[in-house]
């Protein structure tokens, strides 16, 4: 079998780059106007009807408190193992 052609290879690696490159910008766009609408339908009544929206109360902002300094405590020191020598 003969070694493919510098051109070839080029060629076909940018056509395969760009037939990747359209297939992953439409799964993209599918996805971008499917939105919410469930497993890739989109439909023209995905928006919601227009609702009076009610106010919600505003809860009080709490003042941020710092936390207490707990000084950790100190590791056991290891104590080294005897070397005991034999003869």
């Amino acid at each position: 079998m003969t070694a493919p052609r510098p051109k070839a290879v080029v060629i076909g690696s940018l056509a395969l780059f760009a037939v990747l490159f359209v297939l992953l910008t439409f799964q993209l766009s599918a996805k971008a106007t499917s939105g919410s609408a469930g497993h890739g339908k989109a439909t023209a009544k995905s928006q919601p009807a227009a609702v009076e929206a009610k106010p919600e109360p505003e809860e009080p902002v709490a003042e941020y408190a710092e936390p207490e300094y707990v000084e950790p405590e100190p590791e056991p020191e290891e104590i080294p193992p005897v070397v005991t020598s034999s003869s």
